[in-house]
């Protein structure tokens, strides 16, 4: 049975988050690494795609008022609200790998296939449309993905308990301001699991059946692993290259 790393691995700073997915990314496609499945949070922080405008898609006078960091991934995309009730989950598999087709789009099946399984094991009925994960017409997750550096990647939320009036507040509404150059954010009504159920859902939980989705969806392993040296010192890299006092990339408050 083929085996995968799992990282359990999250940073209080959104822009060492980001940083360390590049890293593992990196790794990945050098074939220094097995594919890799991570689980992380971030605190309080909106991060908006690659190809997004800020100023299109944030309010920065909630944000200020919420102490809540705006940061641009590295995945294309639009803007979500993350707080410590939104799982990340992200896989990185090289390409030419087993599970990927010729139709890269087709790739986003298998993060979101082992999500809709992970729903399903909690008593949820799922269903995905494009890069987003829908129940009762209500968003609950979306995606994002890229291919670089010999790698497959893509990344998606899971709203469990987000605080959804924040979300609201420092994220514009669709349209506000036009800037066409710009990938733009499409609104959609948003739910939590919390809400679904009607109950209070771990985090625990929650990774515990992404993990039982991935390995019952694909047949692999995975295995608790560890963030190697070289992917350390990746990660601080473009921490500080691409991060530090770089507002294209990262807003603090």
């Amino acid at each position: 049975m083929e085996k995968w790393r799992l990282l359990d691995i999250e940073s209080s700073d959104p822009c060492m988050n980001l940083a360390i997915e590049e890293a593992i990314v990196k790794t990945v496609g050098a074939g220094l690494v097995n594919p890799t499945v991570r689980f992380w949070r971030n605190p309080n922080a909106v991060v908006i795609g690659r190809f997004q405008s800020i100023e299109n898609e944030v309010d920065l006078e909630e944000c200020k008022k919420y102490k809540t960091s705006i940061v641009r991934r590295f995945t294309g995309g639009g803007a979500v609200y993350q707080d410590f009730g939104n799982l990340n989950c992200a896989v990185a598999l090289p390409k030419g790998h087993r599970l990927l087709g010729e139709d890269i789009s087709a790739t986003y099946k298998i993060l979101g296939s082992s999500m809709i399984n992970a729903l399903i094991f909690l008593g949820v009925k799922p269903y995905f449309n494009s890069s987003s994960i829908y129940v009762y017409g209500k968003k609950v997750s979306g995606m994002a993905g890229t291919i670089s550096d010999g790698a497959v990647f893509h990344h998606g939320t899971l709203l469990i308990d987000t605080n959804i009036e924040i979300l609201r507040k420092v994220l514009k509404n669709a349209g506000s301001i036009s800037l066409k150059k710009y990938v733009e954010s499409r609104r959609e009504e948003v739910t939590t699991l919390s809400a679904i159920l009607n109950r209070s859902v771990l985090i625990a939980e929650v990774k515990k059946m992404v993990v039982k989705g991935f390995e019952q969806c694909w047949g692999i392993e995975l295995v608790d692993g560890n963030l190697t040296n070289e992917e350390k010192c990746l990660a601080q890299q473009i921490y500080e290259e691409k991060y530090l006092n770089n507002k294209f990339n990262a807003v603090l408050f």
